[in-house]
């Protein structure tokens, strides 16, 4: 439409930008078509209901119906922690107060996200703290993300900011409550100094946070200072049914009482009751109030809402004490890593329900000297039998990494044995000198069934592929060279597939299709634990020569072996009948002189390097490396397939006094040195594990991959004809696949 150039034409802005608000429903479907239909009649478009089954992801609340009781519509927390309402009642008047609530959280929501992405100056310029008072001690928190203890007595301090800009600006102090609550506490001119200023709350200087002592266990206080150039107008910041001349200072109050229960937990008290260049900007600080809990010492404590017992400690003492684990919206924060663990075969224990919140996290604080619990572990019993093919292991998130903490053992009385011999250091603040421990105990749940399928890899246009089982003897019949890709001891066909899509231009893809042949990409997943290699070699042989490829077949056959997938294929070449029809094998990281992981001695050691290292690197890997790691300690021994990785052992000993199979090897061997001056996050996360102390005693100082000796991989004479290659590169096990890996030939003249 073509504007009239003849009149002044004036605009306001009448409400914030809204993302959608993402609800999970389920429940009584009469209930839950209720509530749709009250939500198309609100004509919300801030509101989005999805099936249950969808919201894993989803950032928001989670709306649950309860049909067994009645019309009650129960509005949690995305996590399930925390209750925010329950309503109860006939099906049209719930529905719409359902979705009143859930507007005002969307209102809320919305608020709480505002920020300018385009700001033309860095909101860290202008310093905004909290300053804790303990007595006459002023303690500055230089972290947006706090967290603080609370017993009975309040814990008193001001927020504080400074303008060095030059340039005099306003400021607009806003106050998120935990209740949805919204009030704006200071809103005023902001005068260019470099002298520290109080923020007034209210008009007053002192903030005092709180729990309630019939409140929830926790909450999280958010203090939003947007900063601008010019006076900042409260309308924007208001709901629409409270937008008037006389903006009310408490623009977003809780949710609505009446027939509806919020869970109020007021935790603040305040006093008694406006960029030409910068334009404007958010900063947020973010205050996690925490309810002090039991206190471990030299006595039993026994948990009275958890099957938890601990054991007395002579010397070290700290407080304990359960929470929820939530949902992080903090940038980067990264503190919701748990969700992204939790799948089919592994899930976040509950250790009990209390106040309509799931506590799942068991928090450590205000610890006493570190070093006594290196001399003697703390104990800890817990009342939950597991089966044989499950396992609990302990995570934190330190800021940076997920760290394994402690072991589990399974004790005979069914009852789970976990020590903790030290606490890993985090970047959290805390009201403690030493910081607060978060603990995540997952259940694993390992299915050892066998897998034992040749499938071919469909690559999609889009990046993915597809594994299908179907004409595959057909596809190989059109083909003149077939790619089997066999993947080590926690990978999968699916995942070395996906990395040599013709999309990603890796370098070992350029090699593989360095020639005009059409190929075809097959996968063979394994059983890869408590079956033998040679039995799953004779298994591939045997399906292999279903598919028409064996003795004669006039086929190029190249294998990409990465770590025991690797051995699987020397035995299949060098002990069965692979060398009548495989012309090349393309070794990853192949521990062909053995691993640490197959020593008894050092089983332990390596698995919880290895478990570490691969909760960081690779998603989806935990549930079989917990597994592993639960083995060595509970049983004491290495699963059949792990003890092939000792060099002394016998597979080891039969494989490498293999006559010469005349098979064209290419042997590509990872020093993990030079990716930690290349790879930031791996070189923090190796320096924390001890990589000096864990290189020398699992590889005595020797180039590794973090698993595999560049030494071990390399033990393939090279007198063997054909002549093996040898290639160095720079990478950890687990990223063969993105390496950059020197060209190298592949042989299309050895005869089957």
């Amino acid at each position: 439409m073509e504007l009239p150039t003849d009149r002044e034409l004036y605009a306001e802005i009448t409400s914030l930008p809204a993302s959608t608000l993402m609800i999970s429903v389920s429940g009584e479907p009469v209930a839950v078509e209720r509530l749709r239909a009250e939500l198309e009649q609100s004509e919300l478009t801030s509101i989005s209901l999805v099936d249950e089954t969808e919201h894993r992801q989803d950032y928001g609340v989670e709306a649950v119906i309860d049909a067994d009781h009645g019309p009650l519509f129960t509005i949690q927390h995305f996590a399930g922690s925390r209750t925010i309402q329950s309503i109860r009642g006939h099906h049209d008047i719930a529905a719409r107060h359902a979705i009143r609530s859930l507007a005002h959280i969307a209102e809320w929501e919305t608020r709480r996200a505002l920020q300018n992405h385009n700001s033309a100056v860095d909101p860290q310029s202008i310093p905004f703290h909290f300053v804790e008072q303990r007595g006459t001690e002023s303690i500055r928190h230089a972290s947006s993300s706090i967290r603080l203890t609370v017993g009975d007595e309040s814990i008193f301090g001001k927020l504080v900011t400074q303008n060095p800009t030059g340039q005099s600006l306003y400021s607009l102090l806003v106050h998120f409550s935990d209740d949805y609550g919204m009030t704006i506490l200071d809103n005023d001119e902001f005068p260019a100094t470099q002298q520290e200023r109080t923020l007034l709350l209210d008009g007053f200087p002192d903030l005092e946070l709180f729990l309630d002592a019939d409140g929830p266990r926790s909450s999280t206080e958010r203090f939003m200072l947007i900063v601008s150039s010019e006076p900042i107008d409260q309308f924007v910041l208001s709901p629409p049914d409270q937008r008037d001349s006389e903006t009310a200072n408490v623009v977003l109050p809780p949710l609505p009482s009446g027939i509806i229960d919020p869970l109020h937990g007021r935790k603040i008290r305040t006093g008694q009751g406006k960029l030409a260049e910068i334009k404007w900007f958010t900063t947020t600080i973010e205050i996690e109030l925490c309810r002090a809990g039991h206190r471990i010492g030299n006595q039993t404590l026994t948990l009275d809402d958890a099957p938890i017992t601990v054991h007395p400690h002579p010397t070290f003492s700290a407080d304990l004490q359960l929470r929820s684990a939530t949902l992080s919206r903090s940038i980067g924060d990264g503190a919701d890593f748990w969700l992204a663990m939790t799948d089919e075969n592994m899930s976040l224990v509950t250790f009990s329900q209390s106040r309509g919140q799931n506590l799942s996290v068991m928090e450590l604080s205000n610890f006493n000297d570190l070093e006594l619990l290196r001399q003697e572990p703390l104990a800890f019993d817990f009342n939950m039998p597991l089966l044989d093919n499950e396992s609990l292991v302990a995570f934190t998130y330190d800021g940076e990494h997920i760290l394994l903490v402690g072991e589990c053992r399974k004790a005979v009385d069914g009852r789970t044995r976990f020590t903790l011999d030290e606490i890993p250091k985090t970047n959290h603040d805390s009201r403690s000198v030493a910081s607060t421990l978060r603990l995540y105990f997952f259940k694993t749940c390992f299915k050892l069934s066998s897998v034992g399928r040749l499938r071919a890899v469909n690559f999609k246009k889009n990046g993915g592929i597809k594994l299908e089982q179907h004409s595959l003897r057909e596809r190989v019949a059109k083909s003149q060279r077939i790619v089997l890709l066999i993947p080590g001891l926690l990978g999968d066909g699916a995942s070395m597939a996906t990395a040599l899509h013709p999309s990603n231009e890796t370098s070992l893809t350029q090699n593989l299709r360095s020639s005009d042949t059409d190929s075809v990409f097959l996968v063979w997943d394994y059983e890869q634990l408590s079956t033998t290699l040679q039995t799953s070699a004779q298994e591939l042989h045997d399906q292999l020569a279903i598919i028409g490829l064996g003795h004669d077949d006039e086929k190029e056959l190249v294998i990409v072996g990465h770590g025991i997938g690797g051995l699987l294929a020397r035995w299949l070449i060098e002990q069965g009948e692979g060398r009548h029809y495989v012309n090349q094998l393309i070794m990853l990281g192949v521990p062909n002189g053995g691993a640490p992981l197959g020593k008894l001695g050092m089983g332990v050691t390596a698995a919880k390097l290895l478990l570490t290292i691969s909760v960081n690197l690779i998603p989806g890997v935990a549930s079989i490396a917990s597994y592993i790691l639960s083995v060595l300690i509970n049983l004491n021994r290495v699963t059949a397939t792990i003890d092939q990785l000792d060099s002394d052992g016998e597979f080891l000993r039969h494989l490498n006094a293999s006559t010469d199979p005349h098979v064209f090897y290419t042997i590509i061997s990872g020093d993990v040195s030079d990716v930690e001056r290349t790879n930031g996050r791996l070189a923090d996360l190796l320096l924390k594990l001890g990589q000096g102390r864990l290189g020398n005693l699992l590889f005595d100082h020797a180039a590794h991959d973090l698993l595999v000796s560049v030494g071990s991989s390399r033990n393939i004479p090279s007198t063997r004809v054909p002549a093996p290659q040898y290639h160095d590169v720079n990478c950890h096990h687990f990223a063969y696949m993105d390496a950059l890996i020197p060209n190298f030939t592949i042989d299309e003249q050895s005869q089957s």
